[in-house]
């Protein structure tokens, strides 16, 4: 938060059935510290009751304070950076790129703006959902169809006891447990969606009349539309103006917090995580990923010089008449070049020059009837 009142906007994301962020909790605290993450965490706790022996998993930043406090009130949790193909910068990213224009305000404000977001965004998943048909999410239904296509080039084999093997080629091949809903691709299991593997197992079931499920009922209940629906049943009801708002009864007084001037500059870029740092900087050097080279003969960026098919940046030439008299340069060159001034056709009483400036080698200037020969020597001193 900016301001004459500094403070730490602490949130937890989590994701719906329809791979879309969906905000569980949010608070403002003095800093980021221990102190500040473990209340907040344990107001988190007691809303989705979560105890001690709760085996969630908690996909963090890693920024100061909030190890230590999962690792006090969870300690059977666990702790990620990733998981499946949700990275946790983009989710929280989405949600602090939503409220930035907030964060400038008095913190009452502040609170209205995150307010009104969060009403906003149920009231457009809710005209979402209405225009959904199908067992599943939106999102979930393109998945499983690119599934089925995957599955449509394997071939399962019914080895017994529920078990199946699934090969494409000598090189691809899995087991798939439909008792155990498990693959050895492990992709059934981490996202609760079945694999290519599981449902051409399923429709060699379905040939043989052990099932009669379609695939859509073997996806976990949290893609399913009936979970979506249920998840945004709830609206935040809105609320009156500031000067309509009961007078509070409450005898102590709330004084602003104490403020405080950071060391140094203020800062205005978001403040990097430690994981972004360390995709970054590999081996004691900044990485170039997903930065463009540029060619060093050509100057234009895209590629380096081993690949480049143009001309040189050196190879350059220019030509002026001043006075009458017709001047050519060729500045940069390696080697030699040949410049012909003849063909211009210029009609001017004046003298003849060339020049070859910082290159090696010579250069040639032919006008149609005398030939001026120049040597250079390395450091571009030529001698007639």
């Amino acid at each position: 938060m900016k301001g004459p009142y500094p403070g730490q906007i602490l949130s937890a994301v989590g994701i719906d059935g329809n791979n879309g962020t969906y905000p569980l909790a949010y608070a403002v605290v003095e800093s980021e510290s221990t102190n500040s993450w473990t209340w907040f965490l344990t107001c988190l706790g007691d809303d989705l009751g979560l105890g001690t022996n709760s085996n969630f998993t908690f996909m963090t930043d890693r920024q100061k304070g909030v190890l230590p406090a999962i690792a006090k009130l969870f300690p059977c949790a666990e702790h990620r950076r990733a998981h499946t193909n949700a990275m946790l910068n983009n989710m929280c990213e989405s949600l602090n790129s939503k409220i930035v224009e907030g964060r400038d305000v008095p913190i009452i404000t502040c609170l209205e703006y995150i307010r009104e977001y969060l009403v906003k965004k149920i009231v457009t998943v809710q005209k979402e959902i209405d225009k959904a048909v199908g067992p599943l999410t939106p999102t979930a239904t393109i998945w499983v169809e690119k599934l089925k296509k995957e599955a449509s080039q394997l071939r399962s084999v019914f080895c017994g006891n529920g078990k199946y093997q699934v090969s494409k080629n000598l090189l691809e091949q899995f087991v798939v447990d439909m008792g155990q809903k498990t693959c050895s691709c492990r992709r059934w299991e981490l996202i609760g969606i079945p694999c290519a593997h599981a449902i051409a197992c399923m429709w060699e079931m379905l040939k043989n009349k052990e099932i009669d499920k379609i695939t859509e009922h073997w996806v976990h209940r949290t893609y399913w539309l009936e979970t979506w629906k249920n998840m945004y049943s709830f609206t935040i009801h809105p609320i009156n103006g500031r000067n309509m708002w009961e007078k509070s009864t409450c005898p102590t007084t709330l004084l602003p917090p104490k403020h405080h001037v950071p060391i140094g500059r203020p800062k205005k870029k978001r403040r990097r995580s430690t994981m972004e740092v360390e995709d970054l900087v590999k081996g004691n050097q900044l990485s170039r990923a997903q930065k463009s080279v540029t060619c060093s003969k050509c100057n234009k960026s895209g590629h380096n010089a081993r690949t480049c098919k143009g001309q040189k940046a050196g190879g350059s030439q220019t030509s002026r008449n001043v006075g009458g008299s017709q001047t050519s340069k060729i500045v940069g060159g390696a080697g030699s070049e040949k410049v012909k001034v003849g063909s211009e056709k210029v009609k001017a009483g004046g003298s003849q020059t060339s020049r070859n400036v910082s290159g090696a080698g010579s250069a040639k200037v032919k006008d149609g009837s005398a030939k001026v020969r120049a040597s250079v020597s390395k450091k571009g001193k030529g001698v007639p």
